[in-house]
């Protein structure tokens, strides 16, 4: 497994949404991690699963477990989210 180490902590990471817009573009599509400052991982499985906006933002379909309401109602859901790419600390190939 290789890592592409993009930036460190909130600095400006250039090349950052080139490197991701050729791995979302990659034909074969090979499946990464990304891994934010925070140690949160986002697998991203298939090239259907990131996109950029408009903007040039990354956007990643993801899974999220939230609670609404009660606690012990733990739900799970996939939806869209919108990444600071100066907060992604590595790609994992």
């Amino acid at each position: 497994m290789a890592k592409m180490k993009t930036c460190s902590g909130f600095n400006e990471c250039p090349g950052m949404i080139e490197q991701l817009r050729e791995l979302a573009e990659a034909e074969p599509f090979v499946p990464f991690t990304i891994r934010m400052q925070t140690g949160v991982r986002y697998l991203v499985k298939k090239a259907d699963q990131i996109q950029f906006t408009h903007y040039g933002s990354l956007k990643v379909l993801a899974r999220s477990v939230g609670k609404h309401g009660n606690p012990e109602d733990f739900t799970e859901r996939i939806q869209w989210r919108i990444f600071n790419v100066n907060a992604i600390a590595e790609i994992i190939l």
